[in-house]
């Protein structure tokens, strides 16, 4: 890294910064003044995960029950400030947690606010095995709740067969092009070894989208899904993948009494819930927390090509859906 770089015990004489990003930051901030003009919009990124089983989790040797579940548990190193995964990373460099974007994301709010970032190569492993198509769709959801600006999948050699499925869970799970909501809600699981919940809703606001992930490779997971909104859930479909098999396809649908409801995730699986509601969401809920690169005040469009006009006043969505095992 450029932290092992010959002059950076010069540079860094006084330890004032804990890691390269933030002396990349803060010399980009005083550069960016002295041009009185931004020179940094976004802070990218490479992660390949260094979270070991028996192997590496990237390596194609990475197929045993140890990897596999290296590799499930490995998303939680980009948010989870307890989670202390298997690798040279956690032992060496943070001596500790991971936590990557909270980590980044403290660091731009320190030298240089207003830097978004993107994460333009990430790749978990066995692309082809439904662990793989698991961990890529628990990192959609945690970049998507991190407000990260873009990523990019980087294929290896075999045919990403359940990553796609994964994708295609979040932008065309019914075959439909039918997309999860692009305005982000509040979601957690509590029991984050087994299960990750990801939640959201459509700009018209009057559909909720959760989507559930068992990390467990042999036990159903009946989940206990409570929402936490306004308006009352007239019922729900259900949409996912699992060992079986990397296709998408429709599963029994939710039914929901009191804003809540009980399902059934199969073992190694993922799920998307599409909620209908009675009535769209009130309008000082529905607003959204995706950022926009262009200034505050200016226009600009979010992911899936909606029309975003700049940030506006008033409290962001919160949604709560608790899974409990």
């Amino acid at each position: 890294s450029l932290q092992d770089a010959p002059d950076w015990k010069t540079l860094n004489a006084t330890s004032k910064y804990p890691w390269y990003i933030d002396y990349f930051l803060d010399q980009m901030k005083k550069a960016s003044d002295k041009a009185g003009k931004r020179l940094l919009d976004v802070l990218d990124i490479h992660w390949y995960s260094e979270a070991t089983g028996d192997h590496r989790i990237n390596d194609a040797a990475a197929t045993t029950d140890k990897d596999r579940v290296a590799r499930l548990q490995a998303p939680r190193s980009l948010w989870d400030e307890k989670y202390v995964e298997s690798s040279w990373i956690s032992q060496w460099a943070t001596t500790g947690p991971i936590n990557l974007l909270p980590r980044i994301q403290a660091s731009i709010d320190k030298y240089y606010p207003g830097t978004r970032i993107a994460v333009t190569e990430y790749n978990y492993g066995e692309a082809t095995h439904v662990t793989g198509g698991i961990a890529n769709a628990d990192l959609l959801g945690v970049l998507a709740k991190s407000g990260v600006y873009a990523a990019d999948f980087w294929q290896l050699a075999e045919k990403p067969t359940y990553v796609a499925s994964a994708f295609r869970l979040f932008r065309n799970y019914d075959g439909q092009k039918g997309m999860f909501g692009s305005m982000s809600a509040q979601a957690s699981a509590s029991d984050r070894d087994n299960a990750s919940v990801f939640a959201s809703f459509n700009p018209a606001g009057d559909e909720i989208h959760i989507i559930a992930l068992n990390k467990n490779p042999n036990e159903i997971v009946k989940g206990t899904f409570t929402i936490t909104t306004p308006v009352a859930i007239a019922g729900g479909k259900a949409f996912g993948f699992d060992k079986s098999g990397a296709e998408l396809s429709a599963k029994s649908d939710a039914t929901v009494s009191g804003n809540a409801f009980t399902y059934s995730l199969p073992p190694w699986s993922a799920t998307h819930f599409v909620l209908k509601t009675t009535r769209a969401l009130p309008a000082s809920v529905r607003v959204a927390t995706l950022r926009p690169m262009r200034a505050s005040a200016a226009k600009a469009f979010l992911p899936d090509g909606r029309y975003y006009p700049g940030r506006q006043p008033g409290s962001h969505a919160l949604l709560p859906v608790f899974l409990l095992p």
